[in-house]
């Protein structure tokens, strides 16, 4: 009973809001967090023939995240999946995950692959280890451990056989958690961010049409996802990101993620082109010509993404999200000091 009280006060915790009801709906079936509780215990009951005994952590974005200590001694990290991918790329993420596994990189083992959780949804099973400390994004150890693995990770990823089947960072995404479940009530509405999306749309638009050889990478590259030990990357997590796109696109989106720290970036332009260099240092080339130009569009690509952001958390007004983006931009270019042949943005 207290595992159960525990799942359910961990739901509640989650999701206290009326879109965080919508969530349990959508992905339980139901807004009853003891309902949704019980669904937690009896899968693993079922799946991994043991029972929870300690709730380490319990979060929903655009999917359910639990760590659990198990009766057998184990610890697991569960997902439960609203449809932010489908089955067949699921299955391609975590195969790719296995293959850079198997290559060094420093990702959890899948315990149970994809498999039906109920309400239509599916649910992974990996081992989970913390392995190493979250440390500052600012540090600049920590940026050159972290542009290394990143590194690493597309190096590695050029040789899996399937890289067709992961999904491309420019696809079209849904957020199967913003459809309506009936009976619920409407979230307040957000602050409307027309000017923001519009540059949102404008870099998309541009990064679609960029060409290159297509590798892939983590594409939620942000600090909250790697664990670090005397410097160096010990341990990435949601590898679910994993998407294919060109080079230097995934990490200048990389660059601005990895930084994106709530706790703040003293000089975030800085620290991104900090990233960029230490990327190009581990890769051995330089992003100059087409690729600076490439580089550019996926810096741009967070740098939009975060201002939409900014506008819709009340933190900026929306007027203002155009010239925000622009500062931005035209202190990373300078920083970074590259020639470009063509400047899309402003």
């Amino acid at each position: 009973m207290a595992v159960l009280e525990a799942l359910r006060e961990s739901v509640d915790k989650a999701s206290d809001s009326a879109f965080g009801e919508n969530k349990r709906a959508v992905l339980f079936g139901t807004v009853d967090s003891q309902d949704a509780a019980g669904q937690i215990d009896r899968f693993v009951a079922r799946t991994l023939a043991t029972r929870i005994t300690e709730v380490l952590f319990l979060k929903m974005a655009s999917a359910c995240a639990a760590g659990l200590k198990l009766s057998d001694g184990r610890s697991v990290f569960l997902k439960i999946h609203a449809g932010e991918l489908d089955l067949d790329q699921l299955h391609a993420v975590h195969d790719a995950q296995g293959f850079l596994r198997e290559r060094g990189i420093p990702a959890a083992r899948l315990v149970l692959p994809a498999t039906e959780f109920g309400n239509g949804k599916f649910a992974t099973v990996h081992a989970f280890r913390s392995r190493g400390d979250r440390a500052r994004a600012y540090h600049r150890g920590t940026i050159e451990g972290a542009a290394a693995m990143l590194a690493r990770i597309v190096e590695g990823g050029r040789a899996f056989p399937l890289r067709s089947s992961i999904p491309d960072m420019f696809a079209a995404g849904t957020s199967p958690l913003k459809a309506r479940a009936p009976g619920i009530a409407e979230p307040p509405p957000l602050p409307p961010a027309e000017r923001a999306s519009a540059v949102l749309e404008k870099v998309k638009l541009h990064g679609q049409a960029i060409s290159g050889d297509r590798v892939i990478a983590h594409d939620d590259y942000a600090s909250r996802n790697l664990r670090f030990s005397d410097g160096e990357v010990s341990s990435v997590f949601d590898f679910e990101a994993l998407r294919g796109g060109v080079e230097p696109v995934l990490v200048g989106r990389a660059s601005i993620q990895f930084i994106n720290e709530p706790s703040g970036v003293r000089d975030p332009a800085a620290a991104a082109v900090k990233f960029v260099r230490a990327y190009e240092n581990s890769a051995r080339r330089m992003f100059e010509g087409e690729a600076a130009a490439a580089l550019d569009a996926g810096v741009a690509l967070s740098v939009a993404q975060f201002c939409r952001s900014l506008v819709r958390s009340d933190g900026a007004r929306d007027e203002d999200a155009p010239k925000i983006f622009a500062n931005f931009m035209e202190r990373f270019r300078a920083t970074l000091g590259r020639e470009y042949p063509k400047n899309p943005f402003i």
